[in-house]
């Protein structure tokens, strides 16, 4: 009888110890917390925290971690999965902290969630011999959010748990633990002075203002107390801040535009944008392509190229349009940048694309005005949309590279009226003169001349 039930007792056992090896199988997410070096410290203490997570398998079942937190007294100091926390300056006291996280597990749409919790690690930090700075959050009152560029205040108050008397004059302040300084400084917030004296175990609450980021998203926030700049005391929680509100924004990713043109001629261009931001462009709510570098040129003959259609966040926006050269020739800039009429630019404009602008091909032109009494050839002649004056050639029995002979040489060299300029596009002397000998007229009496 009793060794049946030493049987049944194993197999019950045994049985456990598989449901339990089943559950470690797939308990994949962990985290771990180490403590400083000692556990007993004299303010104002220093001493650091070992943060580690991780996961052992990855897969569409795998368990990931989600919601990681570092507590100290049961307030979140930090959301590090890894690294170093060090706490700078702590005054007396004992202090509990305790690494936590949720793993999180996907079974075919249903997610489940096991609570990780490291063992508490405790210091005490015992008050010093001598005077020495410390201070202790209380509590805070300000917004949790507000839209871009709104301003905003709030108060913070801190408890003097240390055995120093506060004074503005002395350089105690209010300000940020050193991994969040950038953030008050995207948000405008200044450090603030103490607002009257703070005798041991009394408190300050210290008003401030700031500024909504000009982006949208979250901004971290921890509060500290320092003395010209020496951070004592304990932080404050980490505390968010979210920026909110419409937001125009777009990045141009694709543009094709000829590099080369003639001028007054007519071209087709792409520009191709993305709606990084948060609004839906339509042409309707005045959303365009304006011409940039300088705004609002007409270099390009426009200076808007209207929404193709609306244009929803995170989709793209074709732009395809006529453009006209510039009369003159040239080097040009090319660029353009999305807009909403009436508010605001908005996005980084498109790539600068210098165009190089030429004239027309030239071509030779001119006229004979006539042959006078003592046989001089007058007339003009020019190298469209060229300054230089040019060689000229007489020919009887036809024209140039038609069967004709030349039979006189000479350069369009002499001064020339505003109508032959308007003509030759171009500046310069273009007039010529060339004198025929009495035998050349005898030859060719009665012949055309071409020149």
């Amino acid at each position: 009888m009793n060794t049946e039930k030493l049987r049944m007792a194993a197999a019950v056992l045994l049985g456990l110890m598989i449901i339990f090896l089943c559950q470690v199988a797939h308990a994949d997410a962990w985290i771990e917390l180490t403590g400083p070096a000692q556990i007993s410290y004299t303010a104002p203490a220093t001493y650091q925290l070992q943060l580690k997570s991780g996961v052992t398998s990855t897969g569409p079942k795998a368990e990931y971690l989600e919601d990681i937190q570092l507590t100290r007294n049961g307030q979140v100091i930090s959301r590090l999965p890894n690294g170093t926390y060090t706490e700078n300056g702590l005054s007396a006291g004992t202090y509990q902290y305790v690494y936590k996280a949720f793993g999180v597990r996907n079974f075919n749409g249903n997610e489940s969630y096991r609570q990780l919790i490291s063992p508490t690690i405790t210091v005490t930090v015992a008050a010093p011999p001598t005077p020495f700075d410390g201070a202790e959050y209380v509590s805070a009152s300000w917004p949790n959010s507000a839209d871009r560029g709104t301003p905003f205040s709030g108060t913070v108050t801190f408890r003097n748990t240390g055995n120093t008397t506060w004074r503005a004059g002395e350089g105690y302040r209010l300000g940020q633990a050193e991994r969040y300084v950038s953030g008050a400084t995207k948000l405008g917030i200044a450090e603030v002075a103490v607002p009257h004296d703070v005798a041991p175990g009394g408190t300050a609450t210290f008003a401030f203002s700031g500024v909504a980021a000009s982006e949208n998203g979250p901004t971290t926030l921890q509060w500290q107390m320092n003395r010209n700049g020496a951070r004592f005391g304990s932080t404050s929680s980490e505390q968010i801040f979210e920026t909110t509100g419409r937001l125009n924004r777009g990045v141009m990713y694709e543009q094709e535009v000829p590099t080369s043109m003639e001028t007054g001629r007519t071209y087709r261009v792409k520009l191709k944008f993305t709606n990084t931001g948060n609004t839906t462009w339509s042409a309707s709510a005045g959303y365009a392509l304006g011409s940039w570098n300088p705004n609002d040129n007409v270099r390009w003959g426009r200076a808007r190229v209207p929404m193709p259609n609306d244009v929803s966040p995170q989709l793209p926006a074709f732009f395809e349009f006529d453009v006209v050269a510039p009369s003159l020739p040239g080097v040009y800039s090319f660029q353009w940048r999305l807009l909403e009429e009436g508010k605001e630019w908005f996005g980084r404009e498109s790539d600068n694309v210098q165009v190089t602008v030429n004239g027309p091909p030239s071509k030779v032109i001119g006229n004979i005005d006539g042959v006078t009494s003592d046989g001089q050839i007058r007339g003009w002649a020019c190298s469209t949309g060229i300054d230089s004056s040019i060689d000229i050639h007489a020919y009887t029995g036809g024209a140039a590279g038609s069967g004709g002979t030349i039979f006189l040489t000479g350069k369009a060299d002499l001064a020339s009226e505003p109508a032959v300029a308007t003509s030759c596009k171009a500046g310069g002397n273009h007039r010529f003169s060339l004198p025929m000998s009495n035998e050349q007229r005898r030859q060719r009496a009665g012949q055309p001349i071409y020149v």
